[in-house]
């Protein structure tokens, strides 16, 4: 009679070959699962797997374009199948530019234009979908306002590349600024280029237009005759301006016109209405107190 020691001896070895034999072939069956793709990417059972389980099967990944061994074929944080969305016949492109989602990613700006490339229709134009952002602004290759110059020279210049006369005087900025961008026309020299200074408008009404004026807040440059820097000036400093003693009769370079040790001012007075004690329609501050011409003994002044 058989020990039960015995027979356990006896058939130990035979369980653990039969196990290793079942063992071997299931192995072997996974490994021709795992190898369908690599022999025949084509084959239905290949089509019909998910490799990378992203919600797509490979078959649909191949059809889309998007890679059936990575869940996140753009690399945004987005598997595949969500950027697919729901309908396989029409996936997502939310920016309708023929690239689908899974295929744009919603983390990278290829062009710097503060949209993302999944919501912006093209990728390479830093103009589209808006022409405000910076690099479109400063864009070589794009003239928003068709003046003759690109964004890019328009930001360097400090000219707006959305407005072709920046400075409102009738002349695109292309024309005033010349030939060439890198020396554009300052007609006054006086670091202000001509497209950022009006030719139509004189801030210190000098006659002179700013364009063409050296030193648009003093009248008195580039001519210092006129009106306004006469007006501006008290060449005496007798409280009286050049303008008004221009229009009085008194001398702006002398701050006593008549000699009498009164200054020009305290015998003018009222400049609208000035001081003539005798009269004669001549103002005081023209006729001296002290002198007397006719001998009368009275003051031409009285």
């Amino acid at each position: 009679m058989v020990s039960r020691n015995q027979l356990l001896r006896y058939l130990t070895p035979l369980i653990m070959v039969t196990l290793l034999m079942i063992s071997g072939q299931s192995l072997a069956d996974d490994s021709d699962k795992d190898n369908d793709c690599e022999r025949d990417a084509g084959s239905q059972t290949c089509q019909a797997r998910d490799n990378d389980r992203d919600g797509l099967s490979n078959g649909v990944e191949i059809t889309l374009g998007t890679n059936p061994n990575n869940a996140d074929t753009d690399g945004d944080g987005a598997r595949d199948g969500v950027e697919v969305g729901g309908n396989v016949n029409a996936p997502r492109d939310s920016d309708g530019d023929g690239i689908i989602d899974a295929l744009e990613p919603s983390n990278v700006d290829s062009d710097n234009d503060g949209v993302n490339n999944q919501a912006d229709s093209d990728n390479n134009d830093p103009c589209i979908p808006n022409t405000t952002n910076v690099a479109c602004q400063q864009s070589p290759y794009h003239d928003n306002d068709g003046d003759g110059l690109s964004n890019g020279v328009e930001t360097t210049l400090g000219t707006n590349p959305n407005n072709a006369d920046t400075d409102g005087d009738g002349a695109p900025d292309g024309t005033e600024v010349g030939g060439n961008f890198n020396a554009p026309r300052d007609s006054d020299g006086d670091g202000i280029i001509d497209a950022l200074e009006p030719s139509n408008v004189d801030s210190d009404n000098d006659g002179v237009t700013d364009q063409n004026d050296p030193a648009n807040n003093d009248p008195c440059i580039p001519n210092a005759t006129s009106a306004a820097c006469q007006n501006s000036l008290d060449s005496d400093n007798d409280g009286l301006s050049n303008g008004v003693e221009n229009q009085l009769g008194t001398n702006p370079n002398n701050a006593d016109t008549d000699g009498d040790g009164v200054g020009d001012a305290a015998e003018v007075g009222n400049v609208n209405n000035p001081t003539d004690t005798d009269g004669d329609g001549l103002i005081d501050a023209v006729e001296s107190s002290l002198n007397d011409a006719d001998n009368d003994g009275v003051t031409d002044q009285a």
